[in-house]
């Protein structure tokens, strides 16, 4: 019965060792989870009232004067908001995470140690990617809710004048849009920038080690300067920019845009959406935006997640050799 749970055991504890090793999985979103916490907490120190000023269909209106409709977009565009930036942070921080780990064990040498225990490099290349890939999203994801759930009680005491705050903000319907929300947005995401990462992880694979001041010792800068440079010689020697448009999607969010449907692409484009009133409710707004189907057919997350492959499988070969390379 042991020897069944061998492989999930042992892939499990080079995921337990990454975190040990990287502080920053946890540390970064718990830094900017408590930034955020204690600026709201401090906030209760003026509890004067705040007037907000929203600009209606028809005139300026105050938030007491909103119809509850519109107090839950408020109220949920404030989780989303908030959800987000510890989105951004995970990605920040997984694309630094995946260019510097499999460089620094052999930089700092670590990696004589790990290469004498029993582990296979395509199992320590993979608990490395889901690191990146899955464990940071999901610790920013959980940081991001304890932090709403904090904001949403800051929020309810400043405005308890106001009952439809309140009643937004306890609202079990406005978690569970919202929430449902950043979930499909963490989750495509990830599937997203997933080729991203399988290339910092190549890269860090693959670079040489640097020796005093020699060019190359940042593998993040070398990631980002064999692209620039590959856009460059397409631009010079056949005068187009495939490449750069390529790359420009999987890095920003335009490309993602592309795999939601029709009217919202068109919204984020500036086009009219005519008939599809998304934004009337928060629900509505959820029901537009989360199609799963249609993001996981869609040829450019397919063609990422197979470009992943050769990516996984080079960074796998080069620390296989990484003994011969130094």
């Amino acid at each position: 019965m042991k020897n069944t749970n061998t492989a999930t055991t042992e892939f499990a504890w080079l995921i337990r060792r990454e975190i040990w090793e990287h502080k920053l999985v946890t540390w970064g979103p718990g830094i900017l989870a408590l930034l955020i916490i204690v600026s709201g907490l401090t906030s209760l120190l003026h509890l004067n009232h705040v007037g907000i000023v929203l600009d209606g269909p028809e005139e300026l209106q105050t938030l007491a004067h909103l119809p509850q409709a519109k107090l839950d977009l408020i109220a949920g565009g404030m989780i989303i908001a908030v959800t987000m930036l510890f989105l951004m942070l995970a990605n920040a921080l997984q694309f630094f995470y995946a260019a510097d780990t499999l460089y620094a064990e052999r930089a700092q040498r670590t990696i004589l140690f790990w290469k004498s225990m029993p582990v296979s490099d395509l199992r320590t290349v993979l608990s490395k990617l889901v690191v990146a890939a899955v464990v940071m999203p999901a610790v920013a994801l959980l940081a991001a809710l304890v932090t709403d759930l904090v904001l949403a009680m800051v929020i309810g005491v400043q405005f308890r004048a106001i009952q439809g705050v309140a009643g937004a903000l306890s609202d079990p319907a406005v978690w569970w849009h919202s929430l449902r929300i950043c979930l499909y947005v963490f989750v495509t995401s990830a599937l997203w920038y997933l080729p991203v990462v399988a290339w910092m992880l190549l890269i860090s694979a693959w670079m040489p080690i640097a020796r005093g001041m020699r060019f190359g010792r940042s593998p993040m800068l070398v990631a980002i300067l064999i692209p620039v440079a590959v856009m460059i010689a397409e631009a010079f020697a056949l005068h187009t920019k495939y490449f750069y448009g390529l790359v420009m999607e999987r890095v920003t969010f335009f490309g993602y845009f592309r795999t939601m449907p029709h009217g919202l692409h068109a919204n984020f484009n500036g086009e009219d959406l005519g008939d599809m009133h998304v934004t009337s409710t928060l629900g509505a707004l959820a029901d537009a935006l989360i199609h799963p189907l249609d993001f996981l057919v869609a040829p450019e997350v397919w063609g990422g997640l197979l470009f992943c492959i050769p990516l996984i499988a080079g960074a796998v070969y080069c620390r296989r050799r990484s003994e011969n390379r130094g």
